[in-house]
C-alpha cells in the first residue's frame, strides 16, 4: 500500500466492499391504499372548474402547453428496418394512425391536462384514440392483492359515470410528478393551488387559491363601497318642519349618482366616507400576488406587469422555462413511443426494431443547389428525370413529366487531356 493510499484511508476511512443488490419477490404494499384505492383530493372536477373559472390560471397553463406543441411533430424510424406488411412499412403504419386520429391536435389537450392536472387518460375504442374526461376519474383500484397500485392499477370513474372500472390494458395514462402516497396519480399546478395545508398543531391554513378569491371578493366589495363614498348631508339650522316639508331627505336619496340640484336657504355641508390607505395591506396584497404567480411558474405573466424582469433575469427565467417545456415533451414522447411499439407488435412488426421516434419541431427539409443537381447528372449520380423532379420539388421549376432516355445515367466523364490533378467537376467534359 502506497503512502498516499494510507493517508487517504486515514482521513476518509477504508473503502468497503460494494453490496450486491439482489432481486426480491416481496411486494411493498400500503394496506390502506391497497384496500380502498388512491383517491384524488382535491377532485379532478374541482380542478377543472377552477381551470375554466380563472382566466389567469387558464392562460398560464394554456400558454405552456402551446409552447410544448407549437413546433409540431414528425416521426422517424430505423432506416435499416425495411419490413413491409400489406405494402406498408412500420413508419407508414404509424404515420397513418397519427393522421387518422388527429394526433397533432390532441397533443395540445394532453399537454394542457398534464400541466394543469398532472394526468391525462386516453382509450383506444372503435372511434379511435379517445380521451377519458379527467373530471370523470375517481380513483385507482387494485388489480390483485399482490400487485402494488403503483405498478399496475385499474381506473374507476365517479358515480356520475356509473362508477365504471376501466381495466389496466384498456387505457393509456400520461402523468407527471408522480411521487409519494398519491402515486400512481401525477400532480399538476392546480393540485397545490387548491390544497389546504395543516400546520404542526393541526390548524388548517387556507389554500393559495382561497386567499386569491378572498382578495378578489374584498377588492370588489371595497370598490362598490368606496368608489362613490357614503355621503352625509348636514343642513345646519334647518328646522325639522322645513326639512320634512321640503322633502330634503327624500330628494337626496333619489338623486342620481351623476348629480342633481337641490336648493335651500339653510347652511349645508357634505361629508364623504372614504377609507385611508394602509401600507401594510398593500404589502400583503403584493406578497399574495407574487406567491400566486410563482405557483403558476410562468415568467411570461410577470413580463406583463409593471414590475417585470431585468434583461438578465428575463434571459435566465426563459432558459429555466425551456427545461420545463423539454421535460414535458420527453414525458409525452416516451409514452407515445411505447404505445407505437404495442401497435406494431400486434400487427406483426417488431416494434422495438422499427424504432419509431416522435420528434418535436419542424421536420428539416433537404436543400438542393441547382449547380449541385447539374453536377450530379454529369457524374452519373442521378438521372436526368430524377434531376427534373428535384428541380420541380425544391427549386419550384415549372416542369412536369419525364424526357425520353432520362432514366439512364450519363456515361462516365473523361478528363480533358492535360487536365491538372484536382480539377473541379464543373471543369470536366461529358460525352453524350
Amino acid at each position: 500500500m502506497s503512502k498516499w493510499q494510507k493517508l487517504r484511508e486515514s482521513i476518509f476511512g477504508s473503502p468497503t466492499k460494494p453490496t450486491e443488490v439482489k432481486k426480491t419477490a416481496v411486494a411493498v404494499l400500503g394496506l390502506v391504499e391497497q384496500t380502498y384505492g388512491i383517491y384524488q383530493v382535491p377532485t379532478f372536477r374541482n380542478m377543472v372548474t377552477t381551470f375554466w373559472d380563472d382566466p389567469l390560471i387558464k392562460e398560464a397553463i394554456t400558454i405552456f402547453a402551446e409552447q410544448v406543441v407549437s413546433t409540431g411533430i414528425y416521426l422517424t424510424s430505423n432506416p435499416k428496418y425495411t419490413l413491409k406488411l400489406n405494402g406498408k412499412t412500420a413508419l407508414e403504419v404509424i404515420e397513418e394512425w397519427c393522421d387518422d386520429n388527429n394526433l397533432d391536435v390532441k397533443l395540445l389537450e394532453i399537454a394542457v391536462e398534464l400541466r394543469a392536472f398532472g394526468n391525462s387518460l386516453w382509450r383506444i375504442t372503435n372511434d379511435g384514440f379517445v380521451k377519458i374526461p379527467i373530471e370523470a376519474v375517481w380513483r385507482a383500484v387494485k388489480i390483485a392483492d399482490d400487485i402494488p397500485l403503483q405498478v399496475k392499477y385499474n381506473i374507476q370513474l365517479v358515480p356520475l359515470y356509473n362508477m365504471k372500472i376501466i381495466p389496466w390494458e384498456e387505457f393509456i395514462h400520461f402523468r407527471v410528478n408522480v411521487t409519494g402516497y398519491k402515486a400512481p396519480f401525477g400532480m399538476g399546478v392546480l393540485y397545490s393551488l387548491l390544497r389546504k395545508p395543516v400546520d404542526s398543531v393541526g390548524m388548517v391554513a387556507p389554500s393559495i387559491y382561497d386567499i386569491r378569491l378572498a382578495m378578489r371578493n374584498s377588492l370588489h366589495e371595497g370598490f362598490r363601497k368606496f368608489s362613490f363614498g357614503n355621503e352625509l348631508w348636514v343642513f345646519e339650522g334647518m328646522s325639522n318642519e322645513d326639512f320634512s316639508s321640503e322633502k330634503i331627505g327624500e330628494k337626496i336619496a333619489k338623486m342620481s349618482s351623476t348629480g342633481n340640484r337641490i336648493a335651500t336657504n339653510a347652511k349645508g355641508q357634505i361629508h364623504l366616507a372614504v377609507p385611508q390607505r394602509t401600507q401594510s395591506y398593500d404589502e400583503f396584497i403584493k406578497q399574495m400576488r407574487d406567491e400566486f404567480f410563482m405557483s403558476l411558474a410562468d415568467p411570461s405573466l410577470k413580463l406583463g406587469l409593471e414590475q417585470g424582469f431585468t434583461k438578465a433575469t428575463s434571459v435566465t427565467a426563459n432558459e429555466m422555462y425551456k427545461f420545463k417545456v423539454a421535460t414535458m415533451r420527453r414525458t409525452i414522447k416516451q409514452q407515445l413511443e411505447d404505445f407505437f411499439k404495442e401497435i406494431l407488435d400486434k400487427l406483426g412488426y417488431d416494434g422495438k426494431e422499427a424504432g419509431i421516434k416522435l420528434n418535436f419541431g419542424p421536420e428539416e427539409a433537404p436543400k438542393y443547389d441547382i449547380k449541385d443537381i447539374f453536377t450530379a447528372v454529369k457524374w452519373g449520380v442521378i438521372t436526368k428525370n430524377e434531376a427534373r423532379q428535384l428541380l420541380a420539388n425544391y427549386q419550384k421549376w415549372d416542369i412536369t413529366g419525364e424526357i425520353e432516355g432520362g432514366d439512364k445515367p450519363i456515361e462516365e466523364t473523361k478528363l480533358k487531356a492535360g487536365s491538372p490533378v484536382g480539377i473541379s467537376p464543373s471543369d470536366k467534359t461529358v460525352e453524350d
